[in-house]
């Protein structure tokens, strides 16, 4: 007698914020409202033995009514390469979004990034979803569909990424994509430097410096203002992981490493910050 597999069950309620739920609750406009609701009733029963998401998209095997089992799968039209090297620029534009990224979270707006290309994260019509299933129900989204949509929106719970791959595009090939992005010089903006004929004809010779310098040298290395006189400023920037970013994806296998890293770089900013300002505090008069 073959061994049964074994069940794969999604938590006991929907998600409610989130990309999940952005993901199931797009679906649901699009047809697919009661597949999701059969689809959940079966998932919690057990119905889904077997999950994979890959590039191509989601499969899985779903008991039907009658105890056999239906193959069915769930995918995104991919992403064609003009489209990738477009969203890929206009996220590495923005130092919160590749640091976001590159810190493993996915930012709520990044589809704003998709703006003039025609196509979305999400999918937007009906179109935008391939849905297959050996049960051959009809054009409508079946419950074994709708089983697998509510254990995929499941996984989105744990790995928004998904999102991604089921575009066609591998977390790893995302992060790869979008580092290039950010260390690739703009051939536009190179071109138009190596055509501009440098100001004033020639090569610019140095300007000399001012006569009282020249006169009196020791001048030069003494500060114009008295030191007690100088303001400090602290300007924290756009993202506090924004060194991390440009340094790159951290080389650790672990995740809890990485983590560890952001969290121990953001303490050492935070510690510099206060120290700044106790410094500041001192000078003013104060005590401690």
């Amino acid at each position: 007698m073959p061994r049964r597999k074994k069940a794969l069950l999604p938590r006991l309620a929907p998600p409610e914020s989130g990309w999940a739920y952005r993901f199931l609750a797009r679906l649901a406009s699009l047809g697919w409202e009661d597949a999701l609701t059969e689809g959940r009733s079966a998932a919690l029963s057990g119905a889904v033995t077997s999950l994979e998401i890959g590039r191509t998209g989601a499969q899985a095997d779903v008991r039907a009514a009658g105890g056999h089992l239906e193959e069915t799968s769930l995918s995104l039209r991919p992403l064609d390469s003009v489209v990738r090297r477009r969203v890929l620029k206009a996220m590495a534009a923005r130092a919160r979004y590749a640091a976001d990224l590159l810190a493993g979270r996915l930012p709520e707006d990044v589809e704003s990034a998709f703006q003039g290309t025609g196509r979305s994260l999400l999918p937007l019509d009906a179109g935008d979803v391939v849905s297959r299933c050996s049960c051959a129900e009809g054009e409508e989204p079946c419950t074994h569909a709708g089983a697998l949509a509510v254990l995929l929106g499941d996984r989105l719970q744990d790995d928004p990424f998904l999102v991604f791959l089921l575009r066609g595009v591998p977390r790893e090939e995302l992060l790869e994509g979008l580092q290039r992005a950010r260390t690739r010089p703009d051939r536009k903006t190179e071109t138009r430097s190596a055509d501009a004929p440098a100001p004033g004809g020639a090569a610019e010779t140095p300007e000399p410096l001012p006569r009282h310098i020249l006169e009196r040298p020791e001048l030069f290395y003494r500060p114009g203002e008295p030191v007690a006189a100088l303001r400090s400023s602290f300007a924290p920037p756009e993202h506090p992981e924004a060194v991390l970013t440009r340094l790159g994806p951290p080389p650790f296998r672990d995740a809890e490493a990485s983590r560890l890293l952001v969290d121990l770089h953001r303490a050492i900013g935070l510690g510099a910050r206060e120290r700044l300002s106790e410094w500041e505090w001192r000078k003013a008069g104060g005590r401690g």
